[in-house]
């Protein structure tokens, strides 16, 4: 009669696997996604001044998503424009929907 022991741990190990961890993990180990990839190239190619860097900086620091830095760089606003949009996409983040 085989083991079902390791038919059932591996299951509960599918159950309780967790991919967004899996994925930092991945990310920890050098394998970048290629979107992360695709913001650097937008923001080498793209004509944004100094301050608004600064702000784009501010912005992967406070954890936008990748959806949103794209949106900023793509759109070129003014640097101080970007500091407010940014500020409500924060907010915008930490509300529960």
């Amino acid at each position: 009669m085989p083991d079902n022991t390791a038919v059932i741990r591996y299951n509960l190990f599918c159950a309780n696997f967790n991919q967004g961890a899996f994925a930092g993990f991945l990310g920890k180990l050098g394998f970048m996604k290629r979107s992360r990839q695709d913001i650097v190239k937008l923001l080498a190619s793209g004509d944004l001044v100094p301050a608004q860097l600064v702000q784009i900086r501010c912005a992967i620091e406070k954890g936008l998503t990748e959806a949103q830095l794209v949106e900023l760089i793509n759109n070129n606003v003014s640097a101080e424009k970007m500091k407010e949009i940014i500020d409500i996409a924060v907010l915008e983040n930490s509300m529960d929907y």
